[in-house]
């Protein structure tokens, strides 16, 4: 008699066992779907960020010519608030580097007058040296920025089909 009742537990026990363990997979499907759900939402968030950045980035160069101070003072706020909105989506050295180029381009009209205003022959040599420095780092910016989103060209499939072969 205990043989049926042990019989009939184990009986009843296996579907909940079973329902049990369908619904941690299911869980499991579930969480991983969110996670993938979200990356693609940062993956997406991310390539915005860079495109915004590339914008700034745009908007700085022009700086770096002629610019009123006006024009100056609302483009370097413009960028500081971007990146304090979005440094997080930003790749690790495009987000290291963006801060700098502010810096650079802000201080850039300055380094041109120095340059101009030097008199001692090494004087002027150094601080166009730096200039070029920082117009260089800035330049590399731009490829860093795009670097760091590229993405897989898109192809088509290929198409195997063999002429030669008779059905």
């Amino acid at each position: 008699m205990w043989s049926y009742i042990l019989t009939l537990l184990i009986g009843a026990a296996i579907p909940v066992f079973i329902r049990w363990i369908d619904s941690k997979e299911r869980q499991k499907f579930f969480n991983l779907e969110v996670k993938e759900k979200m990356k693609l939402v940062a993956i997406e968030k991310r390539l915005e960020a860079h495109q915004q950045a590339f914008k700034i980035w745009l908007d700085l160069h022009s700086l770096m010519n002629k610019h009123t101070p006006d024009d100056m003072i609302k483009t370097v706020n413009n960028a500081y608030d971007f990146w304090n909105n979005n440094a997080l989506y930003l790749e690790v050295k495009t987000r290291k580097d963006f801060t700098k180029a502010i810096e650079i381009v802000t201080y850039h009209q300055n380094m041109i007058e120095k340059v101009r205003q030097a008199e001692d022959r090494k004087e002027k040599e150094k601080y166009k040296a730096m200039l070029y420095e920082g117009e260089d780092f800035f330049q590399k910016l731009f490829e860093t920025i795009q670097k760091e989103v590229e993405l897989e060209p898109i192809k088509p499939p290929e198409i195997n089909i063999d002429y030669d072969k008779k059905d």
